[in-house]
């Protein structure tokens, strides 16, 4: 094992992917394998095409799966994490359930239930939790001067998921945002409490774009912005405000304006009237580029225009 270089974990270590079948996660497999690592993905059940693609990309035996029905089944997560160095805890509810009691008891629960087997396997020594932008604040037309940092907390969502006066149509975004940040700050928490030997991290990205790996391994917020292609407008009305992706500000109406420069034919939806943009400051975001400069020796993100460009690729409509 080579254990030089910016890397935490040396080269040929595997690593437990939670999901992996899923459109971030499968990412997350791809570039870890790129990168000389082993991967063991986590799926509910079988899925023998993520395994074609990985083998022939790969070679027989750098990527495999092991069947996790239920995430928030603590006994499960022994086999899981067996031997493993890292775990990328990436799988959550996406589901939208407008029922906050379906939604946020397990994902905070698969939480915990990494973290305990990760200190019970002494293999381990670095886990990333994928949380999300919502976890610190809301995306929205923001005052300028706004300031973002590593000790915010989007507590006013968390607490709304009780609230009745919530449009129905808007619950399940809600409970998704109130999942990930009570299970990212329990997370913290259960770090402080335990100190455990290993070192935890988590990311929060916002709605994510670009090239899609296998056709079904299709992500729902880059099948939203492709569907905008057929006309079918069900990213700006779930999501109507604006979009901020940590990478740079942009919004819906950029989106269907650098879609209608790529697909000039196709039948989009008009633009919405009057969209604001967000003047928060993000301040961590540039400790989050300077680690893409430092790892991948790329001057920073993939712009918007390259990502939709990539997330097209395949005529996906779902």
């Amino acid at each position: 094992m080579d254990n030089s270089g910016p890397y935490a974990l040396p080269q040929e270590s595997t690593i437990l992917v939670t999901g992996a079948n899923g459109y971030i996660a499968s990412h997350v497999c791809n570039i870890l394998l790129e990168l000389g690592y082993r991967v063991r993905g986590s799926v509910r059940s079988e899925k023998p095409w993520l395994n074609r693609f990985f083998n022939e990309k790969y070679g027989e035996g750098r990527f495999s799966t092991i069947l996790f029905p239920s995430l928030d089944n603590r006994d499960a997560w022994v086999d899981a994490v067996t031997g493993v160095s890292g775990i990328a805890h990436v799988a959550s509810d996406l589901s939208m359930n407008p029922d906050p009691n379906e939604v946020i008891p397990w994902v905070t629960s698969a939480t915990i239930n990494a973290l305990e087997a990760a200190a019970k396997e002494s293999s381990v020594k670095r886990v990333v939790l994928t949380s999300s932008i919502v976890a610190a604040f809301t995306p929205g037309p923001h005052k300028p001067g706004t300031k973002i940092d590593e000790e915010s907390w989007n507590m006013e969502v968390s607490e709304a998921v009780w609230d009745v006066h919530i449009p129905s149509e808007f619950k399940g975004q809600v409970n998704y945002a109130a999942s990930k940040i009570q299970s990212e700050m329990k997370a913290w928490n259960w770090m402080k409490e335990n100190k455990p030997n290993f070192v935890l991290n988590s990311i929060l990205p916002n709605m994510n774009f670009g090239r899609i790996l296998c056709p079904e391994a299709s992500g729902s917020t880059m099948t939203l912005a492709a569907n905008l292609l057929h006309g079918d407008d069900t990213a700006i009305r779930t999501y109507p405000r604006r979009i901020f992706a940590l990478a740079q500000f942009f919004n819906w109406t950029d989106v269907l304006c650098i879609l209608k420069e790529l697909r000039p034919n196709n039948n989009l939806p008009p633009c919405p009237e009057n969209e604001p943009r967000d003047q928060s400051e993000i301040i961590p975001s540039s400790k989050a580029e300077q680690m893409i400069r430092d790892f991948f020796g790329r001057y920073g993100w993939v712009g918007l225009k390259e990502s939709l460009e990539e997330g097209i690729e395949y005529p996906l409509v779902v």
